[in-house]
């Protein structure tokens, strides 16, 4: 069951970059696509937000894996587990230090179960703590907070961002 749910993200994953030509991907679409198997991105037990961004496909393909690990720690273990937990996706632009453009994405778990601290480090570790970062030369920060998981990513915007496909531009979105 594990195996197949990774496999279908994978295959979400790959029909985006398809559908853009292989120049990348919009955010809402990576969300939408990486956790409609854990829930309807709908406002309720899933929420995003953030500006309209068209990601590089590397950027695209590592925030894919990403978001379909944390959902599925989420359904197992967290705030995904329980009828009243609900997950927030956030993504933001901000300049850090002087004159550097990064982008940001936040990832909150709410009203889940008491938090335990992973007692061994595998796949997801890998692929929240090691690649994902590394591939993007940014850095992520994974909080075990008795009150709910939180992930973040911050990257330099150079390696994340591409101006879009004028045809698809889209307009800063919530997702519902």
């Amino acid at each position: 069951m594990q195996f197949s749910r990774r496999l279908r993200g994978l295959s979400h994953s790959l029909e985006l970059l398809v559908e853009e030509d292989g120049r990348g991907a919009w955010i809402t679409d990576v969300v939408r696509s990486q956790l409609a198997p854990f829930g309807e991105v709908d406002g309720v037990r899933i929420v995003a937000t953030g500006p309209a961004v068209f990601l590089r496909p590397e950027a695209a393909q590592n925030i894919r894996l990403a978001l379909h690990e944390l959902g599925t720690n989420a359904t197992k273990h967290g705030a995904l587990s329980v009828p009243e937990g609900v997950i927030t996706v956030d993504w933001e632009f901000g300049r850090v230090g002087i004159g550097r453009t990064c982008f940001g994405l936040m990832w909150r778990e709410i009203n889940g179960p008491k938090v335990m601290l992973p007692t061994r480090r595998g796949f997801s570790h890998v692929v929240l703590q090691r690649t994902t970062g590394q591939a993007l030369q940014g850095k992520v920060n994974q909080e075990f907070a008795a009150d709910g998981v939180r992930w973040t990513l911050e990257v330099p915007a150079a390696r994340t961002v591409m101006p879009g496909p004028p045809e698809r531009v889209r307009e800063v979105s919530r997702l519902h």
